[in-house]
């Protein structure tokens, strides 16, 4: 997600104008985040001139659940790859919001974007939670 310019002060402002891509794509039919492919030209389309931009990335109980342990503490398929892109691409500030239940390699976003934000499993209150963090409040 990323968003345009508003006269308004706070990430409120931007409820109007946000812009979205899909990302990521291929989960096998599994409700798993493989991210076998991403549409490159797409994300450029999306962040170039955008003020901020949200990544989410992570996991999901399809590959992290009780019974089902990881081989790699990296990211799933190409989300690092696409994330680098988002990188290059975006004019602002670049925020992941990271969905996953256990650790992953993160060195490079933390290295390189304005700020992670470990959002674990979502739950019913997260979407505001996460707003409030992200704005301040």
């Amino acid at each position: 997600i990323s968003y345009r310019r508003s006269k308004q002060p706070t990430l409120y402002r931007y409820s109007g104008v946000a812009r979205f891509t899909t990302g990521c794509v291929g989960a096998n039919n599994k409700n798993l985040p493989i991210c076998n492919t991403y549409n490159s030209s797409q994300v450029k389309e999306v962040v170039t001139g955008s003020e901020i931009v949200l990544v989410t990335l992570g996991t999901g109980v399809g590959i992290e659940a009780e019974g089902r342990d990881r081989s790699s503490m990296d990211l799933p398929g190409k989300q690092l790859e696409m994330l680098k892109d988002v990188v290059k691409f975006a004019s602002g500030p670049v925020i992941v919001l990271l969905f996953n239940a256990g650790p992953l390699d993160v060195r490079w976003p933390m290295d390189n974007v304005a700020a992670v934000i470990a959002c674990h499993f979502s739950a019913q209150m997260t979407g505001a939670g996460i707003m409030k963090v992200i704005t301040g409040q």
